[in-house]
């Protein structure tokens, strides 16, 4: 382990001058004892503190697995069983399709088969001002592109609704079950689900973007109102113990967490994910076999089983692996993004603990992302060639002015400041941005965050040359597609409606 320790530190130094990585912590993990665990870096490129075992990271998605956890303890204690409806323990939770609401099982929330789109419902909880219940309520405006059951597409919502199931059992927060029946028996005092916490806790990386070719600082984003999916920040010292606890059956330091009946559920296949062609440069990880569990990925690479899950929220990427041929796991936190450089690491550590043929990954995934970037450019450059020159808009800017509304996200303000027009969504903490003219009744989004990318609106017109609604041609962000919304111009009459 030594020797395999010695080169995963040379990696874990290239990539980060290959990709300029403010912070990286990783822990490898053995049924008996952490092998090793260590921070690299600083906590932010505007401060040079050094990170270490302890530095707390955004989890975002490798929360899920805390969900099934949770869950399986209340199946452990008879309480629930997975088969469950959700009606059962939420009675009024509804979607699009009368016969979802009906038929969805606590097991259908945690495996990516309700037919909703990719992510979908992100309109509604990034970055906005609705609580858990709110969000929940809100489910049922999303639109299905799938038959229920029928296909595999990756959800956060359906696992913020099973934090809701265990409340409804337990009469704890999701986040206050966890922490007394997981995070507390195995002494993981710097996890949290609350960003205030953050400050109390101290010793945080910050999170890092690349933004109009260079690296910045962004804002924090608070994900407490999506639970379960994304809310968990902790360090790789505190997310190794729970690791070796899955390594051991559910079992911690004599003291059993889960069952090994509930694990073997949880790590069984649930739902296939259909294995699609890659770059001939990723050959190497070519899937046999791609399926979710619940709360966890398994597939192989080289001919070893994985048990994973990643996790990314603005400016973190982090990830999670057991190898159960090996009787270890790794998990691996940055403070960066996009992911290419967590994935250089995540496969170069795999090759090594695996003991297959390495892989110049750094030098991969640095290909790739040069390879983004440029397609990311040229795209805005595509927009710019087809915009039509000396084409005014079709109203005064007054006349766009007013209040529009999607049922999921609420009501939309377009007013005028001085000769610009405004965009806020009121529900949204930071969907606010300047409209600028494009062409025609099409204008161009500058948010007030450069984090978010520059798109643009276009107003429909009606018969009467009068604005309908709004389309938007905006870039999605990791976790929203704003393709899912239908904002609509409302109606003034005596009462409001839209």
């Amino acid at each position: 382990m030594h020797t395999i320790i010695s080169k995963i530190e040379q990696i874990i130094f290239e990539v980060q001058s290959k990709f300029k990585v403010p912070a990286i912590a990783i822990a490898i993990i053995g049924k008996d004892q952490i092998e090793y665990a260590r921070g690299f870096g600083s906590i932010s490129i505007k401060n040079n503190k050094k990170i270490n075992e302890h530095t707390i990271f955004a989890l975002a998605s490798i929360s899920k697995s805390t969900a099934s956890a949770g869950l399986a303890i209340l199946v452990d204690e008879g309480k629930i069983t997975w088969t469950d409806p959700v009606r059962k323990y939420l009675p009024d939770f509804s979607l699009y399709d009368p016969f979802v609401d009906r038929e969805i099982q606590v097991r259908d929330l945690l495996i990516h088969n309700c037919g909703l789109p990719e992510v979908s419902g992100g309109t509604i909880w990034y970055d906005s001002k609705f609580n858990r219940k709110e969000v929940v309520q809100r489910l049922r405006y999303l639109k299905p592109s799938k038959s229920f059951r029928s296909a595999y597409a990756y959800q956060n919502i359906t696992y913020l609704v099973a934090g809701e199931v265990i409340e409804a059992i337990s009469g704890q927060t999701w986040d206050d079950f966890i922490r007394e029946r997981i995070f507390v028996p195995m002494g993981m005092k710097r996890t949290t689900t609350r960003l205030a916490d953050l400050e109390k806790l101290q010793n945080y990386a910050f999170p890092h973007a690349w933004i109009n070719g260079r690296i910045q600082t962004i804002p924090y984003r608070n994900h407490e109102n999506v639970g379960a999916a994304a809310a968990v920040n902790s360090s790789v010292w505190d997310w190794a113990q729970y690791v070796q606890m899955f390594l051991n059956s559910g079992e911690y330091k004599s003291n059993v967490i889960i069952t090994p009946d509930r694990i073997k559920e949880i790590w069984s296949p649930q739902t296939c994910i259909p294995i699609n062609p890659i770059p001939t440069i990723l050959q190497k990880i070519t899937y046999l076999y791609d399926a979710y569990g619940m709360g966890w990925f398994i597939r192989d690479y080289c001919g070893y089983q994985t048990i994973t899950h990643s996790g990314g929220v603005d400016g973190m990427r982090t990830k999670m692996a057991i190898l159960p041929e090996k009787n270890l796991g790794f998990v691996i936190f940055t403070n960066i993004e996009p992911g290419y450089p967590l994935n250089a690491l995540y496969y170069s550590i795999l090759d090594l603990l695996l003991g297959v043929e390495q892989t110049s990954w750094p030098s991969i995934f640095e290909t790739l992302q040069f390879d983004y970037f440029e397609k990311r450019t040229e795209i805005v450059n595509e927009r710019v060639k087809a915009r039509k020159q000396n084409k005014n808009p079709s109203l005064d800017l007054e006349e766009y002015c007013g209040e529009y509304n999607d049922p999921k996200t609420g009501i939309i303000e377009v007013r005028q400041n001085n000769h610009q027009l405004r965009l806020l969504f009121q529900q949204s903490n930071c969907f606010h941005a300047n409209l600028t003219h494009w062409h025609h009744d099409t204008f161009k989004i500058e948010w007030d965050e450069s984090y978010i990318p520059t798109g643009l609106l276009t107003f429909e017109l009606d018969q009467n040359h009068q604005p309908l609604g709004i389309k938007l041609d905006q870039p999605s962000l990791l976790d929203v597609d704003f393709s899912e919304l239908d904002i609509k111009k409302c109606i003034i009459l005596i009462n409001r409606s839209c």
